[in-house]
């Protein structure tokens, strides 16, 4: 079995509506990336903080709120890990609207034991569009009951496989698979509207 998890709790201030109603061809990028992670994932979970829609047309979604309030993703990759009942989770944000199944693929195959499969850009870290593994429940809820909630803080101290740049351009010459839409300007620079 397998889960994905759309992370859909943010507050969207920059776009000024919910981003993940943003409708792409008469459909949502929400139903959009349900529709395109049903055809690899067993499970989806949403983690949103608004509204309780069943998605009930999606027998593979379970729509989730988070269990620590107000600690951004982090917050939402808790809650996923938490409900899932798979040990890895693939994650990614509402706002993301590439999916490139190669890539879901090959970060995959080299799932271990290791606590995260992570994209890795120069020194800085790609939280989504990664695996995170179950056994990191309890470290991430400690981590955010201290006050902090940076991921990549937290994965410094974690055994995690980054995949390097290089690799990474090679199912993502352009990095598009990590540009994310918060503002209307993104909507025209990525081609949306």
């Amino acid at each position: 079995m397998s889960t994905a998890v759309i992370l859909a709790g943010g507050l969207s201030l920059r776009m000024g509506f919910d981003k993940k109603e943003l409708l792409i061809d008469n459909e949502s990028l929400l139903e959009n990336q349900i529709k395109t992670l049903s055809t690899q994932f067993d499970h989806i979970l949403i983690i949103s903080n608004k509204g309780k829609r069943k998605y009930t047309e999606y027998p593979k979604v379970t729509v989730y709120q988070d269990i620590l309030k107000n600690y951004g993703p982090l917050g939402g990759i808790h809650a996923a890990l938490k409900y899932s009942q798979d040990p890895f989770v693939y994650v990614i944000a509402c706002d993301m609207p590439v999916i490139n199944h190669k890539y879901i693929d090959y970060l995959r195959s080299l799932l271990n034991n290791q606590d995260a499969v992570v994209t890795r850009f120069g020194d800085w870290i790609e939280p989504f569009h990664a695996y995170y593994n179950q056994s990191m429940v309890d470290t991430i809820e400690r981590y955010l009951k201290s006050g902090r909630r940076s991921i990549y803080e937290l994965l410094k101290h974690q055994d995690v496989t980054y995949i390097e740049e290089d690799i990474t351009r090679s199912y993502t010459s352009d990095w598009g698979l990590f540009h994310n839409i918060n503002t209307k300007e993104d909507l025209n620079q990525n081609n949306i509207i």
